[in-house]
């Protein structure tokens, strides 16, 4: 890396062939910039500022910061946790873009990291509990899905196609145990704050639990009363593709793509 201290000036040897060629150094000339102090800008523009733009001043102690700040009666002291202090310097989102494979997006934000992972459509292993009193082991095949995680909670949504569309519109999972707007209910299970470490566990986690009789309702268009019946018709007329027509729209009308959802946490 150059430094600024260090940018030489090129000499310009322009001329003919009938001048005298110079004699001596031909060391080129080097510029000389004053070094940049971030303390001598912060004391100008401290110094510079109107009495009436100064909103407040924090006093850092040990292991406790002090706001002061101007009030109708004339100053108001605030004792700050330094965890508050942390959260209201930490305000800066942090975004991936779109990345490849399964993981398609990730970020951190105010609510901690969040991950979008990106499933194609493929068949999977699923235990339905409290079927007429009974448990069933079904292979289904289901259509692509986007499983995102945001601190502690999970969402779940379907979309057509077998290639990843961040435009593409979201659908309802065609599952049981995922409530209306998208989010995965674990019941008692205790799930860990998403980070990109233990996304792919807690998918499997999800896999593993089994269904009940819990949100069965308005998943399916031929079975929208309950998505049960859909998903053990197609286990026992061994389909190899969910059929895409059966999808519901998702209802919420903040997070119809998955752009809408970045800019939710953006």
């Amino acid at each position: 890396m150059i430094q600024a201290s260090e940018i030489s000036i090129a000499t310009s040897e322009v001329g003919t062939h009938n001048s005298t060629k110079t004699t001596g150094s031909t060391t080129p000339a080097v510029l000389q910039l004053p070094q940049l102090s971030a303390m001598a800008i912060a004391r100008t523009i401290a110094h510079t500022v109107p009495d009436d733009e100064i909103l407040g001043h924090l006093l850092i102690l040990r292991g406790q910061y002090i706001f002061v700040s101007k009030a109708q009666d004339g100053v108001e002291y605030k004792p700050v946790s330094p965890e508050a202090v942390a959260v209201a310097f930490s305000t800066q989102t942090i975004d991936s873009g779109w990345l490849s494979n399964n993981i398609v997006r990730w970020g951190k934000g105010k609510n901690g990291e969040w991950i979008l992972l990106y499933l194609p459509p493929q068949k999977y292993n699923i235990l339905l509990q409290n079927v007429n009193n009974h448990s069933l082991q079904l292979v289904v095949p289901l259509p692509a899905l986007l499983f995102v995680g945001i601190g502690r909670t999970y969402y779940i949504w379907a979309m057509k196609g077998s290639s990843f569309d961040p435009a593409g519109n979201l659908y309802a999972a065609p599952l049981p145990n995922v409530m209306g707007e998208g989010s995965i209910c674990f019941g008692n299970n205790l799930v860990p704050q998403c980070n990109s470490q233990n996304i792919v566990e807690i998918w499997n986690l999800f896999w593993s639990s089994p269904f009940n009789s819990d949100a069965v309702s308005h998943k399916s268009k031929q079975f929208p009363e309950d998505i049960r019946n859909q998903l053990m018709l197609l286990h026992d007329k061994k389909v190899k593709r969910y059929p895409a027509s059966d999808l519901v729209l998702n209802p919420s009308c903040h997070k119809k793509t998955p752009n809408d959802i970045i800019r939710n946490l953006l």
